[in-house]
Formats: structure tokens, C-alpha cells, sequence
């Protein structure tokens, strides 16, 4: 839209410039024409007191300034001309203007019936008007000066008066042909754009003002028109183009506009699939670093929590067991083979647990040597045996070898009970269970398998609250020693005493030494090794 109305300003300007160097040209000829009229006229008396002498001097004129005729008519209106004519012009137009001192353009035909242009200019004598001098050429001189190229040959110009007349016509293939007023070819072969355009026109006309105008004839070309005023009294320059022609600049830019926005737009979808290209592959880079294990390139431990979670609450409880395994004495086969061997091993023992799981079970390593397992709850002895031959699948490497190194594991099972606990809560029974070796324990060469209690869960917080309170029973000096005596059965006499510890805690009174002292006993092994 801003092209075609750019176009159309460019269209009128152009027709613009073009009307303004005709007319000026038009203007400057006319000029010329009426210089060389008075200059003839200031040397005519010199011949004037003989016809044959002024038909000679106009003749010899004629051809070297190339009018088609020229003449003098003196103060009672009697003319003499190049062709030895004569006659009485006192009642002509041109002769009238030219008494009263203005110089004349006129259309008119000539005694052979050619139609042409006559320039009238009055005729001096001691500064006093005593005639005219006349020129005459036909159209075509004219039309000469009409014909300045525009728009590739396309355009053309005319002149009219004021009435809409025309005074030189042109032969340019757009132009209309055998027409003689402007205004009724209009309204009777065509139409314009604006309701009031033909009336402005004319307004515009009797005005002396320049002006623009769109109309159809019957040809069907839509054409645009520029008129302008000439120098001249009464006549008028319409400069005029079809708007399609005019318009192929426009049809250009237009093809190169939407040339330039199709590409703009391929770009652009281009430079949106590489976005989302690289969108893509970086959020597969994201999903990767966030739900794929680096060594396993199994589930993440995030990725296991955030669809363990969900399957687990949206079951009902007993539905899954969730069991954590732990490889023994790994970081022994770091050290003996190397970290790639250790992470080889993990990814191995990754996917032989992988192939025992079915629909809607899950499989990550946590951490270091840890696994978790979300499987559906099934038998305490189908888990062994469950257990059992992953254990088995994954010492068979050791099959055909000589020196053979077996994984031992330990494993401990969870039966998810209440699924409204945190997984983490979960998680961290199925760990109790795998680190309790005095609890509900399955022993296998190649494995041990603890599953979980209440019990234990109790006996494993009653624990900690031991450890945490350890350090400041001894402060307070909670722990009380007694002293049971030895008596000797033959003499009954006292040989000897053994000592007892008691704790005795503030809150819950005395504790007996089978609650805290095989625990303290574990912690200092645990602190010795």
C-alpha cells in the first residue's frame, strides 16, 4: 500500500515535470516565434511602398526562419502575404488582439484547408500600432515540440483552451484520435475518478490553474493527466500516461518487495528452525545432563524420584517394594583395574538388573556402587529368587574364566506400605534394611538380602538417640557402676566382686546394659577399623 501510494505521488510528479518542460518549451518557442515577428516588423516599412519587394522579403523570411506562411496586414486590416495572397482580415480575432497591442496564438485553417497555428504580433510605426504580422505553420510543428518522450513512448501530450478544444492533438497510439473537444469525449466515451473532477477541471481552466485527473475512454486504459497553463492566453498543456505504464516502476518494487519479504520470511522461519533446533538439542543436552546417567546412560536419580514418585502415589499400598542394592567392596576394583573398569562394571551391572525389569518398573544408579530397584511387590520368596538370579546373571562373566573376581552384593527390601510418605522416607528404609545385618537377614555367598521392619526402624531411632546422647551422659556422670561380690561356696567367704554399669538417664530411668552396651560395642569396633 505504501508503494502504490508512493507510485501514484511519483506518477504525478513525473507528469509534472514533463508538463512544465513542455510548456516551457511550448512558452520559449512562442517567445522565439514572437521576437523574430516584431523583429520582421521593425524592417518591413523598409519594402512596404512595394508588393513585390514585402512578398519577396516575407518569402526570403518564411524560409530562413521555416514558417509554412507569413504576412503583414497594415491599419485597415488589408494583409499581403509570402504566396503574393491578399485579402481583409479587419474582422479576425488575431488582427482585433493585435491593434489593441497583445500578441495572439490561433488555431486555424488555411485557404488549401490545412489546419495550423497562426502567431500574431502588432505591427509598430513610430511606436504606434499600424497592423500585424502574421506567422503560419501547420500541426505538425507543433506536434514537434509535443513530442518529448515519457514514460518509454507511452505518454503523450495535447493542447486545448479553455473550452476543452483541441488545439494540436497528437498522433501517440494512446492518444485519442478524430476528436475535437476534451470535455464531451469524456462524458460521452469514458469515465473519471471524483465526482467533481470534470467540474473541477474546468474551474481550474477559466482560472489559469494547474491540476491532475484520472480517466477511462473507450479504449479500457486507465490513464492519469496533468494539465498546466500556458504563457499564452487560453491554452492549456494536458500531459498524459496510462497508470499501468506508470505503474511498472510500481510492479517492479512491488516484485522486488515481495521478493525481498518471502526471502525475509524464508529467513526467518530458517532462523526459527535453527532456534528451535538448537532449542531442541539443548534442551535433549538439559534432559540428558538431568535424567541420564553419565555412566549407566540409564535413569538419573532425579529421573527415577520424579517417576518413582508419581507411580508410587498413584498406587495403592503394597503394590510396590522398592529395593536398594550395593555393590561390596567396590572401591576395590577401582583401585586394582582402574576408574574406566569400575564404571564399565557399573554400566554391566546397570543393564543385566535392566533386563529382569518389566512394564511400569524402574531402574537408576543413586550413587557411586548403589542401585535403586521400583519393582512390583511380589512374594518374600520370589524376591530371593528374583535377587538370586540377577546375582548369578551378573557373576556369569566368571564362567569360563580361571582367576575369577565375584561381585557380592548387598540388598535391601522395602515393601512400600504406606505410599504417602516421602520417597525419600522410602528410600532411606530400603538403606536401613540393606545396612541392618542383624535384622531379618537372607545369606547367600554372593549376596545378602535384609528386608524391612518396623521394628528395626525403632530399634535403629532408639540407637541414635543413644548416640546423640552419649557425649553428655558422660558428662553428667550418668552411668552408674555396681559392684557385684563373688563368694567362695566353700567358706562363703567374698573373693572377689564384679562390675556393672547401669544408665541411669534422667528421663527414662534406668537403662539395662543389654540396651546400650552392645551398641557401644559396635561403635567402638566400627571406630577401630
Amino acid at each position: 500500500m505504501t508503494l502504490r501510494k508512493v507510485t501514484h505521488r511519483e506518477t504525478e510528479r513525473y507528469l509534472t515535470e514533463i508538463s512544465e518542460s513542455v510548456s516551457t518549451t511550448i512558452n520559449e518557442k512562442c517567445k522565439s516565434i514572437f521576437k523574430i515577428l516584431y523583429s520582421i516588423g521593425d524592417t518591413y516599412f523598409q519594402f512596404s511602398d512595394n508588393n513585390k519587394n514585402v512578398t519577396e522579403y516575407l518569402s526570403k523570411k518564411s524560409k530562413l526562419l521555416k514558417f509554412d506562411w507569413l504576412g503583414v496586414a497594415d491599419s485597415s486590416g488589408n494583409f499581403i502575404g509570402t504566396d503574393e495572397s491578399t485579402g481583409n482580415v479587419r474582422g479576425q480575432y488575431f488582427y482585433r488582439k493585435a491593434l489593441q497591442g497583445e500578441e495572439t496564438i490561433t488555431p486555424i485553417k488555411s485557404q488549401s484547408g490545412i489546419y495550423g497555428i497562426l502567431y500574431s504580433v502588432p505591427l509598430y510605426k513610430d511606436d504606434k500600432i499600424t497592423g500585424a504580422i502574421t506567422a503560419w505553420n501547420t500541426l505538425d510543428t507543433m506536434r514537434t515540440l509535443l513530442s518529448v518522450e515519457s514514460f518509454g513512448g507511452e505518454g503523450f501530450s495535447q493542447i486545448i483552451d479553455k473550452n476543452g478544444n483541441f488545439i494540436v492533438s497528437s498522433d501517440n497510439k494512446n492518444a485519442p484520435k478524430n476528436v475535437v473537444n476534451f470535455f464531451d469525449t469524456i462524458k460521452k466515451h469514458g469515465s473519471y475518478t471524483g465526482k467533481d473532477t470534470l467540474r473541477e477541471m474546468k474551474t481550474n481552466l477559466k482560472e489559469n490553474k494547474k491540476g491532475s485527473m484520472y480517466f477511462t475512454l473507450d479504449d479500457g486504459i486507465y490513464k492519469a493527466m496533468h494539465y498546466v497553463p500556458l504563457e499564452e492566453e487560453n491554452l492549456y498543456l494536458l500531459s498524459i500516461v496510462p497508470v499501468k505504464v506508470a505503474n511498472a516502476q510500481f510492479d517492479l518494487l512491488l516484485k522486488k518487495a515481495v521478493f525481498i519479504n518471502i526471502l525475509i520470511i524464508i529467513l526467518f522461519l530458517l532462523l526459527i528452525m535453527l532456534i528451535i533446533f538448537i532449542n531442541r538439542k539443548n534442551r535433549e543436552q538439559l534432559i540428558k545432563i538431568a535424567y541420564v546417567d553419565p555412566v549407566t546412560k540409564g535413569y538419573s536419580k532425579a529421573r527415577f524420584d520424579m517417576e518413582a514418585k508419581a507411580i508410587i502415589e498413584s498406587t495403592s499400598a503394597g503394590t510396590y517394594s522398592l529395593v536398594s542394592i550395593n555393590i561390596n567392596k567396590f572401591k576395590l576394583i577401582n583401585d586394582s583395574f582402574g576408574s574406566d573398569a569400575g564404571d564399565k562394571t557399573l554400566k554391566y551391572i546397570h543393564d543385566v538388573i535392566a533386563n529382569y525389569l518389566e512394564r511400569e518398573e524402574l531402574l537408576c544408579r543413586v550413587s557411586n556402587d548403589q542401585f535403586n530397584i521400583l519393582i512390583k511387590t511380589i512374594s518374600q520368596k520370589e524376591i530371593l529368587k528374583y535377587i538370586e538370579n540377577i546375582t548369578n546373571d551378573i557373576n556369569s562373566f566368571n564362567k569360563d574364566k580361571e582367576c575369577k573376581y565375584f561381585i557380592a552384593l548387598s540388598i535391601g527390601v522395602y515393601k512400600i506400605d504406606d505410599p504417602n510418605i516421602p520417597l525419600v522416607s522410602i528410600q532411606d528404609r530400603a538403606n536401613v534394611a540393606r545396612k541392618n545385618i542383624k535384622g531379618n537377614t537372607v545369606t547367600h555367598p554372593l549376596y545378602t538380602c535384609v528386608f524391612y521392619s518396623d521394628l528395626e526402624r525403632l530399634r535403629m531411632l532408639k540407637e541414635k538417640e543413644m548416640e546423640n546422647r552419649m557425649e553428655e551422659a558422660l558428662d553428667n556422670n550418668e552411668f552408674v557402676v555396681y559392684l557385684q561380690p563373688k563368694v567362695d561356696l566353700k567358706n562363703n567367704n567374698i573373693v572377689g566382686a564384679e562390675a556393672l554399669v547401669r544408665w541411669q538417664d534422667p528421663d527414662r530411668g534406668l537403662i539395662p546394659p543389654n540396651d546400650f552396651i552392645p551398641f557401644f560395642e559396635k561403635k567402638w569396633l566400627h571406630h577401630q577399623t
